[in-house]
């Protein structure tokens, strides 16, 4: 089962900074295929 999730514009800006934060693990994930992303 694939879950969705809505990644807001402090969620990406936050993962462009730290390359090592909760937001950029988060945004690996929907990369990889393991979540689905949808932004808002």
């Amino acid at each position: 089962m694939i879950h969705v999730v809505v990644f807001d514009t402090n969620v990406l800006l936050s993962a462009l900074f730290s390359l090592h934060g909760s937001p950029f693990r988060c945004l690996a994930l929907a990369k990889t295929g393991v979540v689905k992303s949808v932004t808002c």
